[in-house]
């Protein structure tokens, strides 16, 4: 039987996080921010991540692990 939700290996990794919108029309609070990472969607996205992990007692993403971008999910071409 398989078990499901946080397994001890878990709590002794790192975490990695990616934070994404598809255009800055997504954030209009911010549109003169060229780094995605400060964008405040982009940093509601890190807080309720974080906050989950840490509910679930595991690692939290540190700053130099996170990684964000603007960028439409279906183009293949960005970067």
């Amino acid at each position: 039987m398989s078990n499901f939700g946080v397994s001890d290996w878990m709590k002794k990794g790192i975490a990695v996080g990616y934070g994404r919108i598809s255009d800055n029309d997504q954030d209009k609070t911010d549109l003169g921010q060229k780094d995605a990472k400060k964008k405040p969607i982009i940093k509601k996205q890190e807080a309720f991540i974080n906050r989950r992990l840490k509910e679930n007692k595991l690692p939290e993403v540190k700053k130099e692990n996170w990684f964000a971008e603007v960028g439409s999910g279906t183009n293949r071409n960005r970067g």
